[in-house]
């Protein structure tokens, strides 16, 4: 029987031996699950607390970036001011120059009126004179009506001048 003794012990130290190493698993398992655990608890807590900062604070500089944008828009710029005054300044120029073009234009169109006006004149003068040539070239041009002149008695011959009438012109 002492073999069976024997085995009955090898069973036991085997069983001893399988007990402490499940034994000591679950002790190892049990010992790091628990700061293992709350660790990575801490660190996924810390994290969204990291992120939520984070979004707090890109909102807020948004928030800043659009007031300053705002802001911006609603500011003259120094430079953009100084360039538009400039411009400004030419337009005015070119403003001055334009109107000064235009009363000259405007004195120019009275004076080429007044003168129209005065060739018009002279124009419908010198149709008149012309209508009045041409009528005084047609009558002195057409034929003039034949005008029957009396007939004067012949003229004495020349020794009888005392007894006509007209002796006296004949002298």
């Amino acid at each position: 029987m002492g073999n069976r003794d024997d085995l009955r012990m090898l069973a036991r130290r085997v069983g001893i031996h399988v007990g402490v190493f499940l034994a000591g698993a679950l002790i190892a398992f049990v010992y790091s699950y628990a700061p293992l655990h709350s660790a990575k608890n801490w660190k996924i807590d810390y994290l969204e607390e990291r992120l939520d900062a984070s979004r707090l604070q890109i909102e807020d500089l948004e928030r800043n970036l659009a007031d300053v944008q705002k802001k911006m828009r609603t500011r003259a710029d120094p430079e953009a001011f100084r360039l538009l005054q400039g411009e400004l300044a030419v337009t005015d120029d070119t403003i001055g120059d334009l109107e000064s073009k235009l009363a000259r234009s405007q004195r120019r169109v009275k004076d080429l009126e007044r003168s129209r006006d005065s060739w018009k004149a002279k124009h419908s003068e010198a149709e008149l004179k012309r209508e009045a040539l041409l009528s005084e070239i047609e009558s002195i041009n057409s034929p003039a009506p034949e005008v029957e002149f009396p007939l004067l008695p012949a003229a004495p011959a020349p020794g009888a001048e005392e007894d006509t009438p007209h002796a006296e012109l004949a002298e």
